[in-house]
């Protein structure tokens, strides 16, 4: 078995451009934040807390999202359910 070498691919420009942007972005901000806006000890710890805050805030809405979605298919379902247990009494009778 020999290396197989990709003779095309598809480069993600967009994707490639937004990703360099935040990262000049971030780079930017941390460097205003470390060399011109000097942040006392507890402003960093209270920077930083945000931040975590941020990010569990965002990965509970997708949690909240997953677990709707779930549960949206799941309701479906059991009224699929209802409506086959329906039909077969009501051919019973």
């Amino acid at each position: 078995m020999g290396l197989h070498q990709t003779k095309h691919y598809i480069f993600l420009q967009l994707h490639f451009e937004i990703g360099v942007v935040n990262m000049v972005l971030d780079n930017f901000y941390a460097f205003l934040e470390d060399q011109i806006e000097v942040l006392s000890p507890e402003e960093k710890t209270a920077h930083n807390s945000v931040l975590i805050a941020e990010a569990s805030l965002q990965e509970s809405k997708n949690a909240l999202e997953e677990w709707q979605s779930d549960a949206i298919f799941t309701l479906n379902n059991l009224q699929l359910q209802k409506s086959n247990i329906s039909a077969a009494l009501k051919c019973r009778t």
